[in-house]
């Protein structure tokens, strides 16, 4: 059901399992460029100049070339720093950590309460 390729939707997944996808507040994806559009659409969208809050999903260009391709939940903001849980690191789910200003967030989508 959260598969792509061979890739596991990490934030689809996560998003079924807090019930978001049932009750309408977001829909699961496997392509992330369709979802900046959904996001910009319900005014959820927020360019990568906030202090994101923890449950906002963070999205990446990770290799750089314009086109969004990874994305992860935010644990936390701290001293200049976001720091997250992801899937498909690797085929691994990690926590990893990101200066605020890193070149390839694009961006981070809230959630309606």
């Amino acid at each position: 059901r959260y598969r792509f390729n061979n890739r596991a939707c990490f934030a689809s997944w996560r998003t079924d399992k807090a019930g978001y996808l049932e009750t309408g507040r977001l829909p699961g994806y496997s392509y992330c460029p369709d979802r900046i559009n959904w996001f910009m659409q319900q005014k959820r969208w927020y360019n990568s100049n906030i202090v994101p809050k923890p449950g906002m999903i963070i999205l990446y260009d990770s290799d750089e070339d314009g086109i969004l391709g990874h994305t992860g939940i935010v644990k936390k903001s701290k001293q200049g720093r976001v720091y997250t849980i992801e899937g498909n690191c690797r085929d691994e789910c990690k926590a990893m950590s990101y200066p605020l200003n890193y070149s390839c967030i694009m961006g981070y989508r809230g959630i309606k309460k």
